[in-house]
């Protein structure tokens, strides 16, 4: 049976202007289930015909690697992927926490890559799918999804642009307060307050 995770194709311009690259989502094969997540490439002359050569990474704890984006941020390469804490291997969950957004400093484009080396965007746990993009004022900024729903909430919320810096190769988001936390924290006083016996006064 073919794998689903065979997809989110991700096309850049060769730097050197040879062509065409295309980062996909990929499992590597005869590998354990959960640290099989590789990135696929493939290379181009057109954009019409491609050829598909070995990943660019190796296996490191994900299971997949999602929505694959490739930018340079302040002149360093950086590779961008979703992987949802469910489809992380039992280690690398234990050392990096459940988060579901990770971002990989590089050395060139198009790679390779050292996946050993993601670091978890730990200011937003449940974001996902976050195209990594610049604004018109110069700065980069995540636009994504929340997946709540393994912590009980049952949509995808849309959040607001988060204003994003590369430190020592890693994206991060100083000041930037989790929108999904405050979510699930107020859905929980909502629910307190609705099962929540009313108050009765004693006759004096």
């Amino acid at each position: 049976m073919a794998s689903e995770t065979w997809r989110d194709p991700f096309v850049l311009r060769d730097p050197d202007g040879d062509g065409w690259h295309m980062l996909i989502t990929a499992r590597g094969r005869d590998l354990l289930r959960l640290d099989d997540g590789v990135v696929g490439h493939a290379r181009s002359t057109d954009m019409v015909h491609w050829a598909l050569g070995p990943p660019i990474s190796e296996p490191a704890g994900f299971g997949q690697l999602e929505v694959i984006q490739l930018r340079e941020v302040d002149g360093r390469p950086t590779l961008l992927f979703t992987c949802h804490p469910d489809e992380q291997a039992p280690q690398r969950r234990l050392r990096t926490g459940p988060y579901c957004t990770c971002s990989v400093p590089g050395e060139s484009m198009p790679g390779p890559w050292d996946i050993s080396k993601a670091a978890p965007f730990t200011a937003e746990p449940d974001l996902f799918a976050a195209p990594l993009v610049q604004g018109r004022d110069g700065r980069w900024y995540l636009l994504g999804f929340l997946d709540l729903e393994p912590k009980g909430r049952s949509s995808f919320d849309i959040i607001d642009p988060i204003p994003v810096d590369l430190r020592s190769g890693i994206l991060v988001a100083p000041g930037h307060r989790s929108v999904g936390e405050a979510l699930l924290a107020r859905e929980d006083a909502t629910l307190t307050a609705a099962v929540s016996p009313p108050r009765t006064s004693t006759p004096g």
